[in-house]
């Protein structure tokens, strides 16, 4: 399952970078950054809805429009910056339901617990708390092998 997972984000990330997706997806939100309000809360099935290429919504992770939701609804907000790295970042969160824990750079993992991603507790947004997240899982699986 993670492998086809896997492949299918590559192929989506290598479509999205042939096609300069990811600067126009940054660009149209830029300037859609006024109207976007009066769209909030932006939701995932919403999103779903205005893909009509069935063939092209069958590859897309799960979490796919999850993540884009919750992205969206973030940078609604006039004080929160839009960064070059942010689509890398959203391609990077679609691994989420595939790991234990996930860990993204600090603001971009701000965004996606703030916006009450599902398996947002899987997110790890510091990397100083990783090692104790790391032992917590291990302590867990130990627990439930003595079983």
């Amino acid at each position: 399952m993670a492998a086809k997972h896997r492949q299918n984000i590559n192929a989506v990330e290598s479509e999205a970078r042939n096609l300069g997706v990811h600067h126009a997806l940054r660009d149209n939100l830029r300037k859609m950054k006024k109207d976007i309000p009066n769209l909030l809360p932006v939701t995932p099935a919403w999103l779903r809805s205005l893909i009509k290429n069935q063939s092209l919504l069958s590859q897309m992770p799960e979490n796919f429009f999850d993540i884009q939701a919750a992205y969206i609804n973030a940078k609604a907000n006039p004080d929160e910056p839009m960064k070059d790295s942010d689509y890398v970042d959203m391609m990077h969160a679609m691994y989420i339901p595939y790991t234990d824990l996930w860990r993204g750079d600090k603001a971009f993992s701000h965004l996606l617990i703030s916006q009450n991603l599902p398996l947002k507790e899987r997110i790890v947004p510091r990397l100083t708390e990783l090692p104790n997240r790391i032992e917590e899982k291990l302590r867990a699986h130990k627990v439930l092998q003595k079983k």
